[in-house]
């Protein structure tokens, strides 16, 4: 066929193109089930993001941090899991004042000490508890619409801002497993006071991830109308047959994430510390923070990098050695000698690690400025980097 002859073909198809998205754009509009990709921008679609408490993390993520949507968080015991979630429930509360905080547990280990630690205000912190999966959706679900209800009620503007963190995938039961638990139990009795020898039943294989993936995908069908930032911790536990590790609820949850991070901690950080022995004061080695890796295996939005952060016990994510010595570069940070580190003109300084774990175990006033500074210039570094891939 003569390339001339392509060439209008390409051009009439081309045309007819834009008529049928002229004739779509009552139903685009009004329904939001039509539109042209070239209409999909990725930071116009996800507005909600929540940094993540890693000025670097951010940036290596290639986004302003947790999208909407779900993210899955995995790793085995104290690899941050936990932490990391608190810190973007923390950055919500300072990013929408009248934000919905939820928190869906089954594993009854919510530290609200730990959390007002960390900084977040306990008090704005809905707690919906059960050790059933269907029972934690369905309220979950009840207190959507209420809250949707009293939105309409007070005629306020917008739709709600929503952040919910789901502790834990892997600590969480179906019905049918509780159900035939009790079951067992009573077969046990019978068979101890009557002697009888009734074998146990066993709850269908992947219940729990069938009824925890319908009840996911029904609340994840209406994150972009309500702007749900969903955030699931999921453990993982060490599998013999293969020596690798495995996921304790399943991998349905890895198949809807937009972003699966895989948290593991890679060393103690170890300090001498005051401590009282047999009476007397002595110097005594403590582990005070801990350095983890969090891997981005799935990332819609961007890289899959390996990011290092620290996290001071109790206190959460502060500022990394990479994130400082960025600042440093960026002329943010002023190092004057080899160990001091200096902003505002010395309104905020340090010379060693234990003066700068003491600055956020003080709640410095001017430590929050020196993280934004630092977010705001790698955020830009990210945006700045997309425009030239284009």
């Amino acid at each position: 066929m003569p390339f001339l002859l392509i060439n209008k073909k390409i051009i009439l198809m081309s045309e007819l193109t834009k008529k049928l998205m002229s004739k779509l754009s009552d139903l685009k509009a009004g329904s939001g089930n039509f539109e042209s990709l070239s209409d999909k921008n990725y930071f116009d679609v996800n507005k909600l993001w929540i940094h993540s408490g890693s000025p670097e993390m951010d940036y290596n993520w290639g986004s302003f941090g947790f999208p909407v949507g779900l993210t899955e968080i995995a790793g085995i015991s104290k690899s941050g899991k936990t932490t990391i979630a608190l810190m973007g429930m923390m950055n919500f509360q300072q990013r929408f004042p009248d934000g919905i905080c939820v928190i869906l547990s089954s594993e009854n280990r919510d530290n609200e000490q730990y959390a007002r630690q960390i900084g977040l205000d306990t008090e704005r912190i809905h707690l919906i508890k059960s050790k059933n999966v269907e029972d934690l959706f369905y309220n979950f679900q009840i207190f959507i619409n209420a809250l949707d209800v009293l939105w309409r009620e007070e005629q306020l503007e917008g739709k709600p801002k929503i952040y919910v963190f789901w502790d834990s995938v892997g600590g969480t039961n179906s019905r049918a497993e509780l159900n035939t638990f009790m079951e067992n139990v009573k077969i046990h009795q019978k068979n101890l006071t009557a002697g009888t020898k009734v074998e146990a039943k066993y709850a269908k294989m992947a219940d729990f991830a069938k009824m925890a993936k319908h009840c996911m995908k029904a609340i994840l069908a209406q994150v972009y109308d309500k702007d749900i930032i969903f955030i699931a911790l999921n453990h993982l536990i060490d599998d013999l047959g293969t020596g690798g590790q495995i996921s304790g609820g399943g991998h349905w949850i890895e198949y809807l994430s937009t972003l699966r991070l895989v948290c593991k901690r890679k060393e103690w950080v170890v300090m001498e510390m005051d401590s009282m022995v047999n009476g007397k004061p002595m110097k005594k080695p403590e582990q005070v923070a801990q350095i983890t890796t969090v891997y981005a295996e799935k990332n819609d939005f961007g890289s899959r990098k390996v990011t290092e952060i620290e996290i001071l016990l109790g206190y959460g994510v502060v500022l990394s050695a990479n994130d400082i010595e960025y600042a440093i570069n960026k002329g943010i940070l002023k190092a004057p000698s080899v160990q001091k580190r200096s902003f505002m003109n010395d309104k905020l300084k340090w010379s060693s690690k234990r003066d700068f774990y003491n600055l956020y175990k003080e709640h410095n006033k001017f430590l929050p400025i020196l993280h934004k500074k630092i977010m705001n210039e790698r955020h830009k570094d990210m945006i700045a980097e997309k425009e030239q891939a284009i």
